[in-house]
């Protein structure tokens, strides 16, 4: 499980790479005029397969093609981080996966540290110049084995995990789109293999340009393809336990819902944020103000995250959790603090457990035409792990809460980006794939 990411980070560069000037610049939704026949195909949407699932790998990835000529690599999906990050030729430390070897492709260029481009280390849209990046970001550096190349370091979960390395640019293919794109190109990982699994060699981040400065601000992978009239500026994600799911880019697939999609602002422009107002068991409130699930001084807030398995909220809110559902479901396995779930150890053998005997949890949020209640069953949050089940809801600090793969795979989410705003629907799982 790659677990949420903590970097504060955005966008865009206006680049010298290899002497020759590169200007590449945001646009919101674009409107191309008299579209050739493969951009008419394109932004009437694009269906891309995912594989895995939370029951038999714990994440989801997606196969795209990087260089000239093109060499598959397997990505894992990631709406909680922004650059498009593969281990580099060299990596010591990125344990025994594949790693890309940038001196094969006839299209890879390197992103020299001394270039206009590494130093844009502030977000698009800011006056500020950079003579004075330690102000916001940090100073922007060079790469520690490349060392002629602009430098990024990314933290995960906390810290507990990270990256380091340099920006190369390169042809990279997802589905049928094609762009030149900024790869962060790995380094070192710490601890070393932390971010490789026999199914995925790297991170693909979809969330904001808000969230890729590490110092040097760079554009995540599909503004690349938003700014090339490939596609429109949103996407639909559709998931499953165990047969892996489907990204749909530019359109929405109404066949993998059923209702109507209920919006949802996002609140804040680097991670997918929304305003959570209550968590229910059952009917009842854990009874919180809502600000202990907003963005504050110290605090991410609520967000909705492929590449964390399960549900995770700040320590004192899993305290209300586990109390009120104490409070109201003592009778029930594993609630009580000397068993399973609220005690020292979140698995209950599978033959104590009725899933059927236990409440959904619900998160009512903030929507765009009145309260949105969305419930998790017990199906979900009560993760089979062999013969356990195991609670796939926990407590870590510097969270409002991170709605993961346990929340996901119940709805069919469109990520709307050019209207800054979630949609949420029952998901079809038979349809999502």
């Amino acid at each position: 499980m790659k677990p949420l990411i903590v970097v504060s980070v955005l966008l865009i560069l206006a680049a010298l790479v290899q002497g020759t000037a590169i200007p590449i610049t945001r646009k919101a939704n674009k409107i191309i005029e008299n579209p050739t026949a493969n951009q008419q195909r394109l932004l009437a949407g694009d269906s891309i397969p995912l594989e895995g699932g939370l029951l038999v790998l714990g994440t989801y990835v997606v196969s795209v093609q990087v260089g000239t000529p093109p060499v598959t690599v397997s990505m894992i999906v990631d709406t909680g981080s922004s650059n498009t990050a593969l281990p580099a030729t060299g990596c010591s430390t990125c344990g025994t996966g594949n790693v890309y070897d940038t001196n094969k492709s006839d299209t890879f260029q390197t992103l020299p540290c001394d270039s206009s481009a590494c130093t844009q280390c502030y977000p698009t849209g800011t006056t500020s110049s950079c003579t004075d990046c330690d102000l916001f970001f940090g100073d922007t550096f060079c790469g520690a084995v490349n060392t002629t190349a602009c430098g990024f370091g990314v933290t995960y979960g906390g810290g507990s995990s990270s990256i380091y390395g340099y920006y190369g640019l390169d042809n990279v293919c997802l589905g049928n789109m094609c762009a030149q794109v900024t790869l962060s190109l790995i380094e070192s990982e710490y601890p070393s293999g932390s971010l490789q699994t026999d199914q995925s060699t790297g991170i693909l981040g979809l969330a904001s340009e808000y969230n890729a400065c590490n110092p040097t601000c760079v554009p995540p992978i599909l503004d690349y393809y938003v700014d090339a009239g490939l596609t429109s500026n949103y996407f639909g994600v559709c998931l499953t336990g165990s047969d892996g799911g489907v990204l749909d880019v530019g359109y929405i697939n109404s066949t993998r819902f059923s209702g109507s999609l209920q919006y949802v602002p996002i609140t804040l422009d680097r991670w997918y944020n929304v305003e959570l107002l209550d968590i229910q068991i059952g009917p009842h409130s854990i009874g919180l103000p809502p600000f202990l699930y907003t963005t504050t001084n110290d605090v991410i807030g609520t967000f909705i995250d492929t590449g964390t398995s399960v549900i995770l909220m700040n320590p004192v809110s899993f305290q209300f959790f586990t109390n009120t559902f104490t409070q109201f479901y003592a009778n029930l396995p594993g609630i009580s603090p000397n068993s399973g779930f609220f005690g020292s150890v979140p698995c209950l053998l599978a033959r104590e457990v009725n899933v059927l005997s236990y409440p959904d949890v619900t998160f009512v949020f903030k929507g765009a035409n009145g309260n949105v209640a969305l419930p998790v069953p017990a199906s979900s949050y009560l993760v089979p792990s062999g013969n356990l089940y195991c609670l796939g809801i926990g407590g870590i600090p510097s969270v409002g809460v991170v709605l993961g793969d346990v929340f996901m795979e119940n709805y069919y989410i469109v990520f709307d980006r050019s209207n800054s705003r979630l949609g949420f629907a029952p998901v079809i799982t038979a349809n999502c794939k």
